[in-house]
């Protein structure tokens, strides 16, 4: 008796799971910077240091969203 595997293949195409990817870190990044935002609005107690990090967080963090951005476009 002989069984033969079946594989199902898929045709998706490189640029549209590297676009889905960007999506998914994206929307990724927006619930996990409200739920820091919600956090640090709560448990802060020094708003100098509040503001400084703030900025920190966006410097850092808004430039490698636009670089992954980006790139994610130069592949698609």
């Amino acid at each position: 008796m002989s069984f033969m595997f079946f594989t199902p293949s898929f045709d998706l195409p490189l640029d549209s799971i590297v676009l889905i990817g960007f999506y998914l870190v994206a929307g990724l990044y927006t619930v996990f910077t409200i739920i820091l935002y919600y956090h640090w609005q709560q448990y802060s107690i020094d708003d100098k240091v509040s503001r400084l990090t703030y900025i920190v967080y966006l410097v850092t963090t808004l430039p490698l969203i636009g670089l992954l951005g980006i790139l994610t476009f130069f592949i698609n």
